[in-house]
């Protein structure tokens, strides 16, 4: 029989809205259940709260005891409004074995405290205490004390634990669950299921990517050039390179028909190093295309002290090794452009669209888009022309983006700038799994100059300061989610932000540009608000059937997801394991709501595996890595380069870096969550933020 044990009652119970119930006609109720306990009652009593305390694994014998034969102490409470804390158990008793669970009841609460302040307002003037021990509760007849858990809850609006089919209290899913609690649980699942799925993602994706990189290396040594471009398979998202072939671009191909393609790279920039700029040129003039294909815009800034001297330099040194080489300025004091990169390429981007514009090839204008820093490959321009050539029917609707890799000065920088970039990386890494359609681009990507005009170009407001994403963003939506993303098998090679500062000072003076990094990175959290605006656009723009190309859903889905693991997964996580250790400390497990308790526990092992998953990530990231920096060395050994860029072909070693998997949980908060939360939190206030230019490291040059 189940019964209820709880704090002494009287004789009636009267419920919170005043009705109120007559005890059990038959008092012996308490006594026949301790009877099938033992039959000496006082030994009974005694057997019966050693099971709960032992049950509860509680140590103080006393404090149990306390639960059980005591209400409350009036006197102890300053505030008489206080309501002191109510635990009640369901006692499953057969024969001398007693099985206890813990009750959720959300009314209990103020079912028994109320009961208890009735009765003491009966009774005050006559001085009657409730009885402290075994005897006196028997000779009050005491029935309450335990009672059949059916017959204490027969008001149909109140709740019977275990019992179906009646209904909740307002508020409540049932008697363990309130609304906000159900919310909690099935958010904090979705959030873990999702973090749980990013690392396997990842680890998917850097091993394909591997294998592929790997596949085209050799091909490129074994032929430098292949004379006919094979047809591919036509997908939305598809390789440069398939298992049996590379597509390169020649010179035959302007006999065959196809038009030549131009190349035009904009090289944003503010305050940046005349050497940072002078290496990236060197490497690009080092191609074969260079001179005939390369059309190079230096996109400076006006407000920038010595920025048209120093694009005037680049200019004259290097006006021989491209086809053209060109800068521009983009001027100070116009409305909602602030001085930063994605201003100068904006004003760079509406000066290609006027020198192009009557060109009647403008689809085979590649704009190519990097960082002053950004290392390209010969073969990413050329692995470009042979998939622009090979796919005619999305050659105006498709986005080149490579995978990018931090791999020239990781050795020197502090293990927490190298882990971060690591990961930054392999955010842009997760994407790049074969048959993927969603690849947002980080810091390199190319497209064709003909859907650049088609979206009127760059913008430049508060809202672009990522200006990568955001033009994603905005040539997929322009094209209702019909842009096609492929993966450029050539690695861009990017440098770790540097202070060039030895010893300690240099260490905090690192992390502290890395997170300044960081920051910057997290502001582009304004996209999100950017991409809801686009959604609901092209949403109507359906519904009025105003749009030319039927959207794409299930694209504008996986971006959704991207967009939600990028700016408020990092977040939301942070949060989630903070609050469930603070509520799991402040509150006794008993008191937990079971279905709670289980999401606890097993959101706290989905961390565990994502952790191991991603330790996996670093595992695999090796032979990414080595790839990546054994091909960028060959190939600039072959253009007689690799000279000049001493010390720039950072390999990684297992006793050296065996251990950076254990700084992502500190990365993760130091460079993930933290500013995300600051940047999230000051766009309550402000969108503007002040572009800070991350140092890299200085050039080191041959004697």
């Amino acid at each position: 029989m189940h019964i209820t044990l709880w704090r002494r009652v009287s004789h009636k119970i009267i419920s919170h809205d005043g009705f109120v119930f007559d005890h059990h006609p038959d008092p012996p109720i308490r006594l026949a259940q301790l009877k099938k306990i033992d039959r000496p009652f006082d030994k009974a009593d005694t057997e019966l709260i050693k099971k709960l305390y032992d049950s509860l694994s509680i140590s103080d014998k006393t404090k149990i005891i306390h639960l059980i034969t005591r209400i409350s102490d009036n006197k102890k409470l300053d505030d008489k409004k206080c309501q002191p804390r109510v635990m009640a158990y369901s006692i499953l008793v057969e024969g001398p074995e007693l099985t206890i669970e813990p009750l959720f009841n959300p009314n209990i609460r103020h079912f028994v405290n109320r009961t208890v302040d009735t009765y003491n307002e009966i009774h005050f003037d006559r001085y009657f205490q409730f009885g402290k021990t075994f005897e006196q509760r028997l000779e009050d007849n005491d029935v309450l004390y335990f009672q059949e858990l059916d017959y204490m809850f027969q008001a149909p609006h109140e709740i019977h634990h275990g019992k179906s089919g009646q209904k909740p209290p307002k508020g409540h899913l049932g008697d363990d669950l309130t609304y906000a609690q159900f919310v909690f649980v099935c958010y904090t699942m979705v959030a873990h299921t999702f973090a749980f799925l990013f690392p396997i993602r990842l680890c998917w994706s850097v091993q394909g990517m591997t294998k592929r990189l790997q596949s085209v290396s050799q091909k490129r040594k074994n032929s430098l050039e292949l004379k006919s471009v094979p047809q591919l398979k036509k997908s939305h998202a598809d390789y440069s390179d398939d298992e049996t072939f590379s597509s390169y671009y020649t010179e035959t191909d302007s006999e065959e028909g196809y038009a030549p393609i131009v190349h035009a790279i904009i090289l944003p920039n503010y305050k940046e190093d005349l050497d940072t700029l002078r290496e990236t040129l060197d490497v690009l003039a080092c191609h074969a295309l260079a001179s005939s294909s390369y059309d190079i815009y230096l996109a400076m800034e006006l407000g920038e002290e010595g920025a048209a001297v120093k694009a005037s330099i680049l200019v004259k040194e290097f006006s021989d090794k491209f086809r053209c080489i060109e800068y521009t300025l983009h001027p100070r004091g116009i409305p909602g452009e602030a001085q930063g990169k994605s201003s100068n390429l904006r004003w760079a981007g509406r000066y290609l669209v006027g020198k192009y514009g009557n060109d009647l090839n403008k689809r085979n204008i590649i704009v190519t888009v990097i960082d002053a820093d950004s290392h390209l490959a010969a073969n990413y321009f050329t692995l470009i022309n042979g998939m622009h050539l090979s796919y005619p029917e999305t050659s105006e609707t498709t986005i080149y983006v490579p995978p990018i890799i931090f791999d020239r000065n990781a050795h020197v920088v502090p293990q927490i700038v190298r882990v971060a970039d690591i990961v930054w990386a392999g955010a842009g890494l997760s994407n790049h799994y074969h048959g993927s359609s969603i690849c947002p681009p980080t810091s390199v990507y190319s497209l064709p100059l003909s859907i650049v005009d088609r979206v009127c170009g760059w913008d430049a407001g508060d809202d672009a300061i990522g200006e990568d994403l955001h033009m994603y963003l905005k040539c997929f939506f322009a094209l209702n989610g019909n842009l096609t993303a492929r993966t450029i098998l050539s690695a861009a090679s990017q440098s770790n932000v540097s202070s060039n500062i030895h010893g300690i000072r240099g260490f905090f003076a690192d992390c502290r540009a890395r997170y300044r990094q960081a920051l910057r990175h997290m502001w582009g959290a304004l996209d999100s608000g950017y991409f809801t605006r686009s959604l609901a656009r092209m949403w109507w723009r359906t519904r009025c059937h105003t749009t030319g190309d039927r959207p794409h859903w299930l694209n504008t889905l996986g971006l959704l997801q991207c967009m939600y693991e990028a700016h408020f997964l990092p977040t939301h996580i942070f949060f989630i394991i903070i609050t469930s250790a603070v509520y799991t400390v402040i509150t006794p497990t008993s008191s937990i709501p079971p279905t709670l308790l289980l999401a606890l526990d097993l959101t706290g092992y989905m961390r565990l595996c994502s952790f191991l998953i991603f330790s996996t990530f670093f595992y695999l990231y090796e032979s990414f890595h080595y790839t990546c920096v054994k091909d960028r060395e060959e190939a600039m050994i072959c253009a007689g380069i690799a000279d000049r860029m001493l010390g720039t072909f950072t390999y990684r070693s297992f006793w050296k870096n065996g251990l950076d998997f254990l700084m992502f949980p500190v990365v993760g908060v130091v460079f993930g969550s933290v500013p995300s939360i600051i940047a999230q939190v000051n766009q309550f206030w402000t969108l503007s933020l002040v572009y800070t230019v991350s140092k890299k490291p200085q050039r080191v040059v041959a004697p």
